[in-house]
């Protein structure tokens, strides 16, 4: 499973590796590697990876992109073998970042700035 952001700054990232140390969901890694735009998880099972999937969506939007490619086949006993990967990645917009939002979003939210401070991602 690949988790990814990509900015400049890793300020999600710390937060992620905080959350995941808080709440226990590192029971079922495998190994962890990190990468210059995110972290590689590996797993023995797709439902150990989908946990951590479900827990990362509990906590932000995320969008997922599932593959799986064939390893091996045995024509005898009609078994296929799958690799599977997940790509996770998490937004771009990070909590205190400053963003622009268009008017014609402006006035549908009230008449509100277009220069707005996130909060919150969620």
């Amino acid at each position: 499973m690949q988790v990814r952001q990509h900015v400049d700054h890793k300020k999600t990232f710390f937060l992620v590796e905080q959350l995941i140390l808080k709440h226990g969901a590192y029971d079922k890694v495998l190994k962890v590697s990190v990468e210059d735009d995110g972290i590689n998880f590996y797993y023995k099972t797709t439902t150990h990876a989908q946990r951590l999937i479900d827990f990362l969506g509990s906590l932000f939007p995320i969008t997922v992109k599932n593959s799986k490619q064939l390893i091996s086949h045995d024509q005898s006993s009609n078994v296929f073998v799958y690799k599977y990967a997940f790509a996770v990645t998490l937004p771009k917009i990070c909590k205190n970042d400053l963003v622009i939002i268009p008017k014609k979003l402006t006035k549908e939210l009230g008449g509100c700035s277009q220069l707005l401070l996130c909060e919150k991602v969620g």
